[in-house]
This record gives C-alpha cells, sequence and structure tokens, in this order.
C-alpha cells in the first residue's frame, strides 16, 4: 500500500507483454503454493532454477556500480559493486530468491479472498520480496561494523576476488537487497528496474544528507511507476520499541526536472491493537541518469 492508503498493483491499462509474463508465471507459481512443506521446498529450487537460466539469457550487464540500472535480471555472473572500497560480490545463491515463497503462499491465500487473483499475487510477490530478503540476510538492518570484515578486503590478490551474496548475512545494505528484490520480482513475473542512485535523508536542522543508495523502480500494468525501497520499508514497533511487524513502502513515481523525488518514510507504534504514526522521515531519491524512469520527466 501508499502511504495515501491507495493500492499502486494492477490498476488496469493495456501492458499486454507484463500481464502476459504476469499470467504465465502464476499459471507456473500458484499451483506450487498448494503443496505441502516437502514438496514445495523441492519444486520452488526447480522453478527458480529454470528461471534463473532463462532470464539470464536476457542479461545485458557485466557490472553495475553507483549510477548503474538495469530492467534486465542481474545474472550470476554480472560484477555488483556496492562501493569503491568494498569488496564486489555476485548473486550467485539461488537461495536468496527462494526465500520468498513461503510469504508468497500465506500472503496471496489471505488477499485472495478478497480481490482478483492476479492482484492478489503482484500484492503478495512485493511483500514477499521484503520479507523473503530479512529472512535470507538475517536481518532487517545490516550491521556495519560487521560488514567492514565482509567487505573490506579490496587487495586483488586472492582467488576468489568477489564475494558471493551468501556472504552477506546480517550484513546486508541496499545495494544486496535491492538487487535480490529485483530479481525475485522478475523470477516471478513481475517487471522492475534496479537502480544504484542517490538518497537523501533530512537531518534534525532540515538539511538533507545525501549518499549512493540502491532502490527499485516497478511498473504496474497501467504504466504507472513506483519507487520501492526494500532497504526502508514501513516499520510498526510495540510501546517498548520492538518491531512488530514491516510493510514494503511503494511512492507514486512523480519525478523533478533533475529525477528527484522528495517522499515521506512513516514509522507507527501499536497502541491499544491501533497503528498511530510515531515517526515521520523526508526523504529524496534521486534516480540515474539514463534510466527509463526518467522518461517520465
Amino acid at each position: 500500500m501508499l502511504a495515501d492508503g491507495t493500492d499502486p498493483t494492477l490498476t488496469g491499462g493495456n501492458a499486454q507483454l507484463q500481464r502476459s509474463e504476469l499470467e504465465t508465471a502464476m499459471e507456473q507459481v500458484l499451483p506450487m503454493l498448494e503443496l505441502g512443506p516437502e514438496d514445495m521446498g523441492p519444486a520452488v529450487s526447480s522453478y527458480v532454477e529454470l528461471r534463473m537460466a532463462e532470464l539470464s539469457l536476457e542479461t545485458d550487464q557485466r557490472g553495475l556500480g553507483q549510477g548503474g540500472h538495469t530492467e534486465k535480471f542481474i545474472s550470476p555472473d554480472v560484477v555488483m559493486v556496492p562501493s569503491a572500497i568494498e569488496r564486489s560480490f555476485l548473486l550467485d545463491d539461488p537461495a536468496a530468491y527462494e526465500a520468498a515463497f513461503p510469504y508468497i503462499a500465506s500472503t496471496y491465500n489471505e488477499l485472495s479472498q478478497n480481490m482478483p487473483a492476479d492482484r492478489a499475487y503482484v500484492n503478495a510477490a512485493l511483500s514477499a520480496t521484503n520479507y523473503g530478503s530479512a529472512v535470507y540476510f538475517e536481518s532487517y538492518a545490516g550491521d556495519l561494523s560487521a560488514r567492514r570484515a565482509v567487505t573490506g578486503d579490496t587487495i586483488d590478490d586472492d582467488s576468489p576476488y568477489y564475494n558471493s551474496i551468501a556472504d552477506y548475512k546480517r550484513v546486508a545494505f541496499c545495494v544486496e537487497r535491492a538487487s535480490v528484490s529485483h530479481n525475485t520480482l522478475l523470477i516471478l513475473g513481475v517487471s522492475s528496474e534496479y537502480m544504484n542512485g542517490a538518497l537523501g535523508v533530512q537531518a534534525e536542522g532540515g538539511e538533507f544528507e545525501t549518499e549512493q543508495h540502491a532502490f527499485i523502480v516497478f511498473p504496474s500494468p497501467s504504466g504507472q511507476k513506483f519507487i520501492y525501497d526494500p532497504t526502508n520499508p514501513r516499520v510498526y514497533r510495540d510501546e517498548t520499541g520492538q518491531i512488530t511487524g514491516i510493510q514494503p513502502a511503494f511512492y507514486r513515481l512523480d519525478l523533478n526536472e533533475q529525477g528527484q523525488q522528495q517522499v515521506t518514510l512513516k514509522e507507527y507504534t501499536i497502541v491499544d491493537g491501533e497503528p498511530q504514526e510515531s515517526k515521520a522521515t523526508e526523504l529524496i531519491y534521486t534516480v540515474p541518469n539514463g534510466s527509463s524512469a526518467r522518461d517520465l520527466t
């Protein structure tokens, strides 16, 4: 759901190509969701392996770093560059994508009771990327100190030189989370564009502190695009401050001429069973030059 309470998914339109890909994926994925736990695991693994092989044939990148973007699947041989001072990595572990499937099953079964199947499926896929990546990376947010031990050795004198995405348990930041979520959506038949742009966060004094940041832009079949940042979901806490739930936050794309957009990320505290807004942070996303999202500016 969007900050204004609207649903970004499947709002109509004539995007026949996306709907065809979506329908094909649904025909393959939905039967797997009906399987028992013992059978679902092997079925999901086979499906993910097949989809990775199919989508990798379309990969047109050798590496992705700051300013990079792609609407294609990021294959296991594409070098991902988090920053100039960190070791690069490869998206070489199918388990990173498989982790989302149990959450698709539970979410889809609930949503499909009250909305069309395709709408329920897309909502479930988007939510599952958030929950699945948190499970795979074993955290909602990465530990910076621990991350340095994983990414800090950039001297190219050993083999293999690149990390595996599997090395980022508990230390995953935006590049890892956004790239895994992007690939997961494509595997599930949902269009996505990965981009490594910038994010400004408003400080207490009112100024924005900006740094490199990776996120996703995805289109609904109507053609409307949305920003989706897997690293910064909408968080719900209890009255002691403990996280009780997360939801992906979507923002209807409305870039200015500089390819930027200011949004409000809200956080909630559950009081007497009801969510109450407890924090609001102003963010400014910057989309990389050359991305399809800029076509709307």
